[in-house]
């Protein structure tokens, strides 16, 4: 008999991303997202405009989410946060228009 281990589930979307960022994966369908969370469609679609709208992610296509991985850099005395260069081109040829 094989046990299975059993991950705590995250918090909000916003949790669910950070673990992805952690384990090194930059990209999560809509149906990943609503079976870890364990929530609606429409909820999800909610909490991704809100996480859109800080700059964590885009959806350069209809159920597909791209994560925006964020460095700090200073340029003339000021902090920033850029995405990365590797990140800024989307995938499919698609980008993510409004990527700070």
């Amino acid at each position: 008999m094989q046990i299975k281990k059993v991950g705590v589930r995250p918090r909000d979307l916003s949790d669910f991303v950070d673990r992805l960022q952690a384990s090194g994966q930059y990209t999560f369908r809509r149906e990943e997202a609503v079976s870890a969370l364990g929530v609606s469609e429409i909820a999800l679609q909610s909490a991704a405009r809100r996480l859109a709208a800080k700059g964590r992610i885009c959806a350069p296509r209809r159920g597909f989410y791209d994560l925006l991985e964020f460095q700090l850099l200073q340029h003339r005395g000021h902090w920033q946060g850029t995405a990365p260069v590797r990140r800024l081109g989307g995938v499919g040829g698609f980008s993510c228009s409004g990527a700070r």
